[in-house]
């Protein structure tokens, strides 16, 4: 997402925040800036259909980044045309349930010990709102995201390759105990 641009950014986060089942946990620093959030949803399923209804928009926001760079283009329709189809041939990651979106941190802040406590408190929350596990998915060439993950105690549950050939890794938290499994689409029995 980073690629397409703040434009872009500011409008996926503007029609994400109109979801219901939406969550952003942000890092502050002295001066009210934001230096790191983690993004998510307990419901992938409205994730999806959120973005499906803000796809003009979405890419109308897109334009200025893919004017720039224009191989951005195919990948953005590869990954829009996703959103309308079910199957592994237009796999990205995690369909329903909760769901981890984006985790970031800014680099020029040295502190990473703060986008791991980020990430803690996000899976708090979620435990917190009724989530047993939490699922993400990591692209197998970021290294450093992918072993952040791991140390912080999700697993790989698979790997897909996406439609345009990049190696994702689906990884899952659990957010009771290391052996509790998830009931019907990551809630625990009681939860709605």
């Amino acid at each position: 997402m980073y690629q397409l641009g703040e434009t872009f950014f500011r409008q996926y986060y503007r029609t994400f925040l109109r979801e219901r089942w939406a969550l952003i946990v942000c890092a502050v620093n002295e001066q009210d800036e934001i230096i790191g959030f983690n993004s998510g949803t307990l419901k992938a399923e409205e994730h999806i259909s959120a973005m499906k209804k803000g796809a003009f928009w979405l890419g109308l926001a897109a334009l200025p980044a893919v004017f720039r760079k224009p191989r951005l283009f195919f990948g953005g329709l590869i990954r829009f045309k996703s959103l309308f189809k079910s199957g592994p041939e237009c796999d990205f990651g995690i369909r329903e349930g909760p769901r981890g979106d984006y985790w970031a941190w800014d680099p020029a802040n040295n502190n990473p010990g703060g986008a791991l406590e980020v990430h803690e408190k996000f899976r708090q929350v979620m435990r917190t709102l009724g989530a047993i596990c939490l699922r993400s998915e990591v692209d197998a060439a970021n290294s450093i995201a992918l072993r952040s993950q791991l140390l912080l105690g999700g697993r790989i549950t698979h790997r897909i390759r996406t439609p345009d050939g990049r190696e994702r890794c689906i990884l899952e938290f659990s957010l009771t105990n290391p052996n509790s499994k998830p009931t019907q689409k990551g809630f625990g029995a009681d939860s709605h």
